[in-house]
């Protein structure tokens, strides 16, 4: 109570404190009558520009940390520098790291295209097989173009085969033959619930880096895409759990 009344009255009570002190050295002796009121007058000047210093630093403060929120928060950004931006999130790593590539135009020779996406899929298998602690899962989806299938399912083959031995890697398959003529799902790295990068194929200009995609650093929004991710996770046929595999079910 007394820090309430102290914090919306700060400026009467100092002015007070400031006369009472001026009216005491008078009485003493030690100040005349115009001495005192020069001292409170100064005493109320300096709280005065103390006040306008606090108010202005404290403005530049909350300006300072509303542009960083517009910074951080969400951004569009070009494919080469998503996938800069991956590599290095993904490095700093601390729980799990969840993906869902649904763009059927993505071939396994696409990838080296861009080598900026290259040295993150490289990246991604090392942190996978060095570090267990890091749950990775991953959402592949399978177009319904035969040629490029074969080329995906060779793609999902090698990954499997690869990682066979790591149980803390899941993989899961998204089949547009299934789900033909649906909302197509957006495709998303997710790392720890508090980043996801969103591969926007609207946005997308050609597989040679040009196009933009955008990254969300907001926890609340990534929260909420998580739960989105855990959505079309449970949609999806199992191709690996622990060290089973399921080669059979990629035709």
């Amino acid at each position: 109570m007394i820090q309430k009344i102290f914090r919306d009255h700060y400026t009467t009570i100092a002015i007070i404190i400031a006369t009472v002190i001026a009216a005491i050295l008078s009485f003493a002796g030690y100040l005349t009558q115009s001495q005192a009121v020069s001292f409170t007058l100064i005493a109320v000047g300096g709280l005065a520009v103390s006040m306008l210093f606090t108010s202005l630093t404290s403005e530049k403060n909350i300006c300072n940390a509303v542009n960083r929120m517009k910074q951080t928060s969400s951004r569009k950004v070009t494919r080469k520098e998503h996938y800069r931006l991956l590599n290095t999130t993904i490095n700093n790593a601390q729980s799990h790291i969840w993906i869902m590539t649904i763009d059927a135009a993505l071939s396994s020779k696409a990838i080296s295209t861009i080598p900026e996406r290259e040295q993150y899929y490289n990246t991604l298998k090392q942190i996978v097989k060095s570090n267990r602690n890091i749950q990775l899962r991953r959402i592949y989806g399978l177009p319904t173009e035969q040629n490029a299938r074969e080329d995906k399912i060779k793609w999902v083959q090698s990954d499997l085969n690869e990682l066979k031995t790591c149980s803390n890697f899941q993989a899961r398959m998204f089949d547009w033959r299934k789900f033909n003529g649906t909302i197509s799902p957006l495709s998303l790295q997710i790392v720890d619930n508090i980043f996801c990068g969103i591969v926007n194929p609207h946005f997308s200009t050609g597989l040679d880096g040009s196009g933009e995609d955008i990254c969300i650093e907001d926890i609340n929004v990534v929260q909420y895409l998580s739960r989105y991710y855990n959505e079309v996770w449970d949609l999806c046929e199992e191709l690996k759990i622990g060290n089973d595999i399921k080669f059979e079910k990629l035709k």
